[in-house]
């Protein structure tokens, strides 16, 4: 009884808690708009927010303020208000994969899938390396079921860049509660493990039993 509660506990954090964090607007989809390739979310961090806010004024002060007006809404959990704002935004910067990936969270925040679905496509189209439109899409996925493709996109995502463990997390939980793969998820976890370096306590009690598993299953 208690592995099934925690076993629930660890597919909300998927599809509900980690996944929230990753759709943070102004940690890696909100990239400059004097770019029209994505930065990393290292990158885009350590950057910080004068540094973006230079390189947005760079392009033009108008859409620069218009950007942070968005942004701002975004920030509130506003998405229905901040998705005109990145529509406008995209018809003078169609080629900025940061106002693309901040419509594309409106677009899913406000239900509409297929758009958000279509402008994720693109954006990793553009730049398969872009960690933050894989994990939103490989959730979309998730939450439809579609599992085995939810995999591969985490799969396409890390091969072009390792600098985003969350992608590696969220492998390794579709891997043991949806896809039943305890090899490939305990493989995974210690994956994250080694990039984050955290000694986090559930999941080094979930690497223990996939570890157990995987030696029963020989």
């Amino acid at each position: 009884m208690h592995f099934i509660s925690f076993a629930i506990f660890m597919a909300m954090l998927l599809l509900a808690g980690c996944a929230n964090q990753t759709r943070q607007p102004d940690a890696g989809l909100s990239q400059t708009l004097s770019s029209s390739h994505a930065v990393s979310v290292e990158a885009g961090e350590r950057a910080g927010e004068q540094g973006r806010a230079a390189k947005i004024a760079a392009v033009s002060p108008e859409l620069k303020g218009r950007f942070d007006a968005g942004i701002a809404l975004l920030d509130k959990g506003d998405y229905q208000a901040a998705k005109p704002v990145f529509i406008e935004l995209s018809q003078s910067l169609p080629d900025s994969l940061g106002v693309l990936g901040n419509l594309a969270v409106c677009y899913e925040k406000t239900g509409e899938k297929e758009e958000a679905r279509a402008l994720y496509q693109g954006i990793l189209a553009q730049d398969p390396a872009w960690a933050m439109a894989a994990n939103n899409l490989a959730n979309m996925y998730i939450a439809e079921g579609k599992f085995t493709t939810a995999e591969r996109i985490f799969s396409d995502a890390w091969q072009s860049s390792h600098q985003f463990p969350q992608l590696a997390y969220n492998r390794a939980v579709l891997n043991e509660l949806y896809l039943h793969d305890a090899r490939a998820a305990l493989r995974y976890y210690q994956q994250y493990i080694a990039a984050t370096g955290t000694e986090d306590r559930a999941i080094a009690i979930r690497i223990k039993l996939l570890t157990r598993k995987v030696k029963e299953e020989k």
